[in-house]
């Protein structure tokens, strides 16, 4: 578990570069790690809203020294930027850059969408991962008119995610479950880094007007550059607005520190890992100067923000798989390119409650916390289905200790407040406990399991099946009962002994 916290990093005095250092050869797409255009563009992203925020202090803070500190982690930033915006080679066009933002995007989108532990936020990478893909669809329609080579380009892209139509009733339908929205550190920094990567899109396609595009082209253009701004808004609903200047500095810094760690964990390219290294250290510093400045003026510590530490990051090598999974479960293949993307349930479902709903708070309560376990499982779930050879024990182990311990915490404090409190406690709980004691017979002989073995995911499957429904039944049948019956305050309060249930013995 990668915890920056601990480290110190480049002193900030040492971080000055010289001009020498920062011009920089862009990468060669064609001989380039696919992903590597991706990574670049999240972390371009994230050093721009650093530089937007970092000035924003620096402008508005009454302490001169104060100021000063901010106008020089600012000047860093620019720096960053600088460097990684040139490693992007120039395009033949404002629709190559584009298409290079969009392919990006459905990358992103996916890759947080298959870690995040919150349902709310899971739904909405997952919307945003169907329309950004998409707008690609539709790109690669028009360019077809006239720019065959490029659009052949894309087509292999899209070709290699869509599923094949499924068979009538073969793709199981999401449960009906949903809830309200969580936060969790890792869940601030997918957020953030959506956010930033959404503001630089906008800043593309708000500077790059369609006058400047084809005419075969600007129709298109002009519609997914208006649904980009909309998807803009959305992700500005899933930021705490009422977080502090000093808060938000460490979710910065911290989040930097994570990308940069997650992507020197996956880069192939010698040149872009040194580029990435090297601005790892850089940001573990401002990390380390971001929580003296909260610690002195909030007198908290950042380990109350951030946690004390993070999961390992994925790779983006399963994001095919996980997105032709979500096109199969969500989409009719004649949808894909139609422009009616919004109107899929789903979307539409997702957009209409960002668009109403209030600011995120951030504060869990009991029932909260189990569900997002739910979906986490799930995610497990999902991501054994895709996961390489070398990956797919460890994600099995932990697929394993976290329905150990989902099962205790319920087992200790959910079913005992429930027989006593809710309507028909008594039956509903007996019902939930005889679904738990078969996961249990389901779940014992697999614990030690290699998961390499034949036959073992066929067992694996039956126990998914199992897990699903029975979380399925707790979401409909007892967790709003609870949420009814019993006092909010005594529900927060719960929350951080089910955060952390003990493993059952």
């Amino acid at each position: 578990m990668f915890n920056p916290l601990e480290y110190n990093g480049i002193p900030l005095e040492r971080q000055t570069r010289d001009w020498r250092e920062l011009d920089v050869a862009p990468i060669d797409t064609e001989s380039a790690d696919p992903y590597a255009t991706c990574r670049i563009i999240a972390v371009n992203g994230a050093e721009n809203e650093a530089i937007q925020f970092e000035y924003q202090i620096a402008r508005n803070h009454a302490d001169s020294d104060i100021r000063r500190e901010m106008d020089y982690l600012g000047s860093l930033s620019e720096q960053q930027h600088r460097v990684v915006d040139r490693l992007l080679p120039e395009t033949g066009s404002v629709v190559d850059r584009a298409l290079d933002y969009e392919l990006a995007a459905v990358e992103l989108d996916s890759w947080l969408a298959r870690g995040e532990p919150d349902p709310h936020r899971r739904e909405v990478y997952e919307s945003d991962a169907l329309e950004d893909f998409d707008h690609l669809y539709r790109y690669a329609d028009v360019l077809e008119l006239f720019r065959r080579r490029r659009a052949e380009q894309v087509a292999d892209e899209l070709t290699d995610v869509l599923p094949e139509r499924p068979e009538p009733g073969a793709v199981p339908v999401e449960g009906e479950g949903r809830r309200e929205p969580t936060t969790a550190p890792i869940s601030d920094l997918n957020a953030l880094t959506l956010l930033s990567v959404e503001q630089l899109m906008r800043a593309f396609y708000r500077s790059a007007a369609p006058d400047y595009v084809d005419p075969a082209t600007r129709p298109t253009y002009r519609e997914i550059s208006q649904e980009e701004r909309d998807q803009l808004t959305r992700h500005q609903a899933l930021v705490d607005p009422n977080a502090s200047p000093w808060r938000q500095l460490v979710l910065h810094e911290y989040n930097e520190c994570y990308l940069y760690y997650s992507f020197l964990q996956q880069e192939t390219d010698p040149r872009l890992r040194a580029v990435w290294e090297l601005y790892l250290d850089m940001e573990l510093a401002r990390l380390q100067l971001a929580r003296d400045l909260l610690r002195r003026f909030e007198d908290r510590d950042a380990d109350e923000v951030v946690g004390s530490g993070l999961p390992e990051p994925l790779g983006f090598e399963e994001n095919r798989a996980f997105l032709r999974r979500l096109l199969a479960a969500r989409l009719a293949p004649d949808t894909v390119g139609s422009a009616a993307m919004r109107e899929v349930p789903e979307v539409r479902e997702v957009n209409e409650r960002l668009e109403n709903a209030p600011a995120i708070s951030g504060e869990r309560d009991l029932i909260d916390v189990l569900t997002e376990q739910h979906r986490r499982i799930e995610a497990l779930f999902g991501e054994f289905d895709v996961a390489t050879d070398e990956r797919r024990q460890s994600v099995w182990a932990e697929l394993v200790d976290l329905l150990r311990a989902h099962e205790g915490a319920e087992g200790e404090l959910v079913h005992p407040l429930a027989r006593d409190r809710i309507v028909g406690g008594f039956n509903v709980v007996r019902d939930l406990i005889d679904e738990e004691r078969k996961i249990n017979e389901l779940l014992t002989p697999l614990i030690d399991a290699d998961v390499s073995e034949e036959g073992i995911a066929a067992a694996i499957g039956d126990l998914r099946d199992a897990v699903t429904a029975h979380a399925r039944n707790e979401e409909r049948l007892e967790f709003p009962q609870l949420r009814e019956h019993l006092p909010a305050e005594q529900l927060r309060a719960m929350a951080s002994a089910a955060a952390r249930p003990a493993v059952p013995a």
